[in-house]
């Protein structure tokens, strides 16, 4: 196969520039050049001359990294489901009146906080991008959005390898012996202040496996559609 791809040619046109550069292409091979006026246009490399400038980086192409936010509160639908968001300042309370019923917009009034159906933050207009959310009255509270950073992706990973969804949890299970992971798995779940509960489970009389299990219908869904529920059809 080798033999048969590798291909052929008489002869190499080879391009020596200032700052010790060199680029070594076949005659036909399409090359971008600048005219002194910057230009730029393509040429066959055996049509380059002397007045013709090669655009080249100088001092590398630097990294603008642009910071992604996953609104985790969008992988629910809050027309079905009762979504709550957590500690809404009360300054809101006139943007919410015409979104909530007389007697929550009182008690929303009466207390230092209260939790504040999701639909009715959308609908006026509130950023919720610092708050927290969670389904009913026994879900976790989890962020409404995470940053995807390395601990993200890292914990992805992690469930990619070892977790599942099932009855709106999200399950990760490791053996009792990789403590490393589960101690990444309780800093990275401790950094986002999301509430689990673990377990120990025994094989043959010993200690086999360690399960994480965090109950946030938000959270499930989320892995479900971007990853699927277990073994069987994860994947990224």
């Amino acid at each position: 196969i080798s033999l048969i791809g590798k291909r052929v040619v008489d002869s190499m046109v080879k391009f020596s520039l200032n700052k010790g550069r060199t680029l070594t292409v076949t005659p036909d091979h399409l090359v971008v050049v600048s005219d002194k006026l910057g230009n730029l246009n393509e040429k066959c490399a055996k049509e380059v001359n002397k007045n013709d400038y090669f655009p080249i980086v100088l001092d590398g192409l630097g990294h603008n990294k642009k910071e992604i936010i996953l609104d985790l509160y969008k992988y629910i639908d809050c027309d079905k489901e009762r979504v709550l968001v957590g500690k809404v300042p009360q300054n809101f309370a006139n943007k919410l009146r015409p979104h909530l019923t007389y007697y929550e917009h009182s008690d929303f009034r009466r207390r230092d906080w209260r939790a504040i159906p999701l639909k009715a933050c959308l609908n006026a207009g509130i950023d919720i991008s610092k708050l927290r959310v969670k389904t009913g009255t026994s879900g976790t509270w989890i962020p409404s959005t995470i940053k995807l950073d390395e601990d993200f992706a890292r914990f992805v990973g992690y469930y990619l390898a070892e977790g599942c969804v099932t009855d709106n949890r999200v399950l990760l299970s490791f053996n009792v012996k990789e403590k490393d992971l589960i101690e990444d798995v309780k800093s990275i779940l401790g950094k986002w202040n999301i509430n689990f509960s673990s377990r120990v489970f025994d094989w043959n009389g010993k200690p086999s496996a360690y399960t994480f299990k965090i109950s946030s219908k938000i959270l499930s869904n989320y892995f479900l559609k971007i990853c699927g529920k277990n073994s069987y059809d994860k994947l990224i």
